[in-house]
């Protein structure tokens, strides 16, 4: 076990746990306080990183499904031997609650398991001739690793988004080069020995650390990269593909998903799923509500309620399991509360007293916000949510769809007639009726149109986007 005290992390190189002794700080933002240090790579030294990778391939690939499982299940005891390790981290790198982050931990292995069975299904499929007309033809198919993966994790879902990344890599028989968050870089060193210590053999999996602005068009532009999955910023990821020639992409970016209340049936249920939505781990998720679209008459009704039940949420430290907890890029507090003032000045009625500390911003909930107000377009990802006012469904529907983002939305209401002509006409990967926004569970697709995404993530689609299949065609 890791000695927590211990802040210098190394990371997981070509089978062996590396240093370079040129270290740089991971800080809390509970109380700005150094965590851990990981290495700063530099170019030789990610240079040697895509060659261990691309030498493990050769190898890798070929080795059985029974091994692959077998190294599998190792992993999935040193997540389990290094559980509170995760958590630790998780609230101390990212302020995330204890509950979440224990939360996260159990999901993740589970999804690890979950991926690993849904392979099994995919192994192969043969084909019969005779069907088509040709008789002296047996063909089956087999599956091909594409070769070295690019995994990108973000911060928030430092190990289950990491895992959601490595697990469909590794069992397929692709090696993987990762490069956690700058933010959570201790959880991504961890994640490093926990396959160490699973004995995957050197190369299959590695860990990069350092920043981004640095090496970051070093790694994206690397020619033994054959797919980059990354989850980010929409910024960040037409940067990645503007530097990366002809690579395979998995995009889960950015989104501005839209809460939309039809009617006032059943307001206490779609305030609970709103305010959860919008203000779960201090909307830091791609998947927040991050606007609300309805009437002036349904919001004279649901925005007192959405408003003393935000007012309910526990504010403090994530060690406390609080709901509202510091966020974590504290360049973005500037830029956020700026977008609400411009807001305010445009008309906007902010229903809470107003409050930052440090890294910790206060629920803010706007009212009667302009769908051309900044904070109604643009991803904040911290504990805001604006109420737009509008007076049919088709104008709800065309406010929607002004964003630049098509992740998720979801539609409050009880005339479902109503609900499927918007939801096939709303820009989105997924609709959610009556609950908000939400990832899993894993095993369903997982995607985002326009400015939120490329490809379509999910454990099968997942699993297919890493190999290609290779036909033997039989003649007799």
């Amino acid at each position: 076990m890791i000695n927590l005290s211990e802040k210098q992390r190394k990371i997981l190189i070509n089978g062996e746990l590396y240093s370079n002794e040129n270290w740089i700080d991971v800080t809390s933002p509970i109380d700005n306080s150094i965590v851990v240090q990981v290495p700063a790579l530099n170019a030789s030294e990610i240079k040697f990183v895509f060659e261990s990778a691309q030498a493990a391939f050769s190898t890798w690939r070929h080795v059985g499904f029974i091994e692959k499982e077998k190294l599998v299940s190792q992993w999935i005891e040193s997540i389990k031997r290094h559980k509170d390790e995760f958590v630790s981290l998780m609230v101390r790198e990212i302020a995330k609650s204890q509950k979440d982050a224990t939360i996260e931990v159990d999901r993740t292995i589970s999804l690890i398991l979950e991926t690993v069975e849904i392979y099994k299904t995919l192994l192969g499929d043969s084909y019969d001739g005779q069907i088509w007309g040709a008789n002296n033809k047996h063909a089956f198919s087999l599956n091909e690793p594409k070769g070295v993966i690019l995994a990108i994790a973000p911060f928030n879902y430092p190990l289950n988004l990491a895992v959601s990344k490595i697990i469909p890599a590794l069992i397929t028989g692709n090696t993987v080069v990762f490069k956690p968050a700058s933010f959570s870089s201790g959880i991504g060193a961890l994640i490093g020995l926990t396959i160490h210590e699973a004995n995957f053999p050197a190369g299959v999996f590695n860990v990069v650390t350092g920043k981004g602005t640095e090496i970051g068009d070093l790694l994206t532009s690397h020619p033994y990269i054959k797919l980059i999955n990354f989850t980010g910023s929409t910024a960040t990821g037409n940067h990645i593909a503007s530097k990366s020639g002809l690579v395979e992409f998995i995009f889960e970016l950015g989104g501005k998903d839209p809460a939309i209340v039809i009617d006032d049936n059943d307001l206490e249920l779609y305030a609970s799923q709103i305010v959860k939505g919008a203000f779960s781990y201090n909307g830091q998720r791609c998947t927040a509500v991050k606007r609300v679209i309805t009437t002036k008459e349904i919001g004279k009704k649901l925005t007192p309620i959405i408003t003393k039940k935000v007012s309910s949420l526990k504010i403090g430290s994530p060690k406390d399991n609080c709901d509202i907890t510091p966020i974590v890029d504290t360049k973005s507090i500037y830029w956020v509360l700026k977008m609400v003032e411009e807001a305010k000045e445009e008309g906007a009625i902010s229903l809470l007293p107003e409050k930052v500390d440090g890294n910790l911003i206060y629920p803010i909930l706007l009212d009667n916000v302009k769908r051309t107000s900044k904070i109604a377009i643009e991803e904040p990802f911290a504990p805001i949510l604006p109420i737009i006012y509008c007076e049919t469904f088709e104008e709800m529907i065309d406010i929607a769809n002004e964003s630049p983002y098509g992740l998720q939305a979801c539609i409050f209401g009880n005339d479902y007639k109503t609900i499927l002509t918007m939801a096939k006409k709303l820009e989105a990967g997924s609709i959610n009726i009556n609950t908000a926004p939400q990832r899993g569970p894993d095993a369903f697709p997982f995607s985002g149109v326009k400015g939120s995404g490329i490809g379509t993530q999910g454990i099968k689609d997942a699993l297919l986007a890493h190999i290609h299949k290779k036909l033997i065609v039989l003649n007799f």
